[in-house]
């Protein structure tokens, strides 16, 4: 009788642990790409603005293709815990973009993930890394990222 009632406990309690799980996790926004470090945030952006290759970028890929543009935070899925100028849902923020905002198939042939390139409108997740510059804001930067 008693072994009887100690499986019965067990099994109650198993249950409302197992419950509680799959509650605990339905509850919070997935974030397809790596959890943030430290310096990131994981986002949902829209790309509003495509900003043209300036004279500060030469000598790089970046000036003959754009690398920066305005995005429009749609979701932020969580920052590291250094992050310094959050972003919220609602910003707009300008981000260098490092393999550029064009197709990377035909730029960078040998790269072993190629990037579709992206356009006004485009809408993405990413794992966007600050970086501090002296004197001036912060500046957002992406590595990688998928097309939504």
């Amino acid at each position: 009788m008693k072994n009887a009632f100690c499986f019965t406990l067990f099994l109650v309690y198993g249950f409302a642990c197992a419950g509680q799980a799959a509650h605990t996790t339905a509850a919070k926004p997935q974030h397809p790409a790596a959890a943030p470090g430290p310096m990131s945030c994981a986002i949902e952006g829209k790309i509003v603005r495509i900003i043209p290759p300036s004279n500060a970028d030469s000598g790089t890929v970046c000036a003959k293709y754009p690398c920066r543009a305005m995005v429009k935070i749609m979701s932020v899925f969580g920052c590291g815990s250094s992050v310094s100028q959050s972003l919220a849902e609602g910003d707009t923020v300008t981000m260098r973009f490092v393999y550029t905002l064009h197709k990377t198939a035909s730029l960078f042939p040998k790269m072993k993930v190629q990037y579709p390139g992206l356009k006004k409108g485009n809408k993405f997740t990413a794992t966007a890394e600050e970086r501090l510059k002296p004197g001036t804001q912060a500046e957002f930067i992406i590595f990688d990222y998928k097309l939504k």
